[in-house]
């Protein structure tokens, strides 16, 4: 099943709020956002972010991604489906390289968190590029979370 990349329109908030996302998705948005549903979290993501994508195929919208900024700081994340990341791991691992190269080059520094538990999503971020300083988990909301990060060329 072919995979799409296209920047989200203001006609696909409905649709991105209300993505049944993974469980391991599902969990980091919640301690993430600081919300109480993922609907909630999800428009947080929105309204923090300096470029949101969706992620389509057949079905319709299965994941979403962008660069939050808070503090002047660069945050990537991405939260799907769980079709996403059962059935187009790959494409995610072939597009993922040339979309994060390209925030490279114009950010500075990048760096977020990642649950503990997230395994597939941590390889797939070390396979993208991004660094796991040697320092403590963070706890956030009693799961501990890693600090990925990655320096770019601006």
């Amino acid at each position: 099943m072919k995979v799409t990349y296209r920047y989200a329109t203001v006609a696909d908030v409905p649709a991105i709020v209300n993505l049944k996302l993974a469980p391991k998705d599902t969990q980091e948005a919640l301690d993430g956002s600081g919300c109480s549903t993922t609907q909630r979290a999800l428009s947080k993501c929105l309204e923090i972010s300096k470029v949101t994508w969706v992620i389509e195929d057949a079905s319709g919208i299965i994941g979403v991604f962008g660069l939050g900024s808070r503090e002047g700081q660069v945050h990537p994340w991405l939260l799907g489906t769980e079709g996403l990341h059962r059935d187009h791991w790959f494409a995610m691992c072939r597009h993922g390289r040339t979309i994060v190269r390209g925030w490279q080059k114009k950010f500075p520094e990048m760096l977020n968190v990642v649950w503990t538990e997230n395994i597939k999503v941590i390889r797939w971020l070390k396979w993208l590029g991004f660094g796991f300083p040697d320092v403590d988990p963070i706890a956030i909301n009693g799961r501990n979370y890693l600090i990925f990060k990655m320096n770019g060329g601006t």
